[in-house]
């Protein structure tokens, strides 16, 4: 099965964020999961967050950011925590293999 990760930023995203991230993991035929970044909501956004996330937590991680850096630079923060996640995966994997 085909492995997906997507990659959102929140902002004040109440009225459709529970629809699209349920319509995201019922995608067929691929395993989600779902990295969010929220920039910094004043709305239900980060409660819902915190619901749907408890709900799937393999399939759902979410961080609140520090301060509003609006989508773009939203999109790069993701990135670089995705990316920091993952070299602490391989460090651990590599660390199991070999009995470190």
């Amino acid at each position: 099965m085909t492995k997906v990760l997507v990659m959102l930023s929140t902002f004040n995203g109440e009225r459709y964020l529970k629809e699209q991230i349920v319509s995201i993991l019922n995608q067929r035929n691929v395993d989600v999961n779902i990295f969010i970044r929220d920039d910094g909501s004043n709305d239900r956004t980060q409660e819902i967050l915190n619901q749907l996330s408890r709900d799937n937590p393999q399939k759902i991680k979410w961080v609140q950011g520090s301060k509003n850096l609006k989508p773009a630079r939203s999109y790069l923060e993701i990135m670089k925590l995705v990316k920091m996640k993952k070299q602490i995966i391989m460090h651990l994997q590599i660390k199991m293999m070999f009995g470190i």
